[in-house]
């Protein structure tokens, strides 16, 4: 590993900080030391809804997230698509405005509305939608469908289109098409 991708990695691990842990992702990406996937680069794709799984696979995703503030976010991890979440099986639309709407009032989106500024009735909103995702899993060779839970140690990362959950696999985060 390059030293500076090792100082990188070491101080996002000393810190615990998501900041530092973007700036070492990044850092990966543009030394090629890490396969890149941007979702959905230019906004044309339908609506969409995904978890990324936390892990060390040498994959990192990146998306845009937190509506009109238009960050640029990465995660390392494995995708698994979602559903459930207001999904109309004959068109094979997922609804996302529910989820969206916790990040919107008075006909717009508060970016603002992050981490520890979502009010407590906009975040036990979330909490509710969040047990509607379907998430399936495997268990000993059995197919289980389980539900997603709002990880409530990562609440400063919580933005629009970028939500930390527990998986059955662990950690990951939810991710959907950004309202921007």
């Amino acid at each position: 590993m390059d030293s500076r991708l090792e100082q990188l990695k070491a101080t996002w691990l000393a810190s615990g900080r998501f900041e530092d842990e973007q700036t070492y992702l990044r850092a990966r990406v543009e030394l090629a030391d890490a396969d890149h996937v941007y979702l959905d680069p230019d906004g044309s794709t339908p609506p969409w809804l995904t978890v990324v799984v936390r892990r060390g696979t040498n994959v990192v995703y990146e998306t845009q997230c937190a509506g009109l503030a238009c960050e640029h976010r990465m995660v390392e991890g494995y995708l698994v698509p979602v559903g459930g979440l207001k999904s109309d099986v004959a068109s094979s639309e997922i609804k996302l405005a529910p989820l969206t709407d916790v990040f919107h009032a008075d006909g717009g989106c508060r970016y603002g509305w992050c981490g520890g500024g979502l009010p407590a009735a906009e975040l036990n909103r979330l909490r509710r939608l969040l047990r509607e995702v379907t998430f399936w899993h495997s268990t000993g060779g059995a197919n289980r469908r389980d539900e997603l839970k709002l990880d409530e140690t990562r609440l400063v990362q919580l933005v629009e289109a970028w939500v930390p959950v527990l998986t059955p696999y662990g950690h990951g985060v939810l991710l959907y098409k950004n309202c921007d």
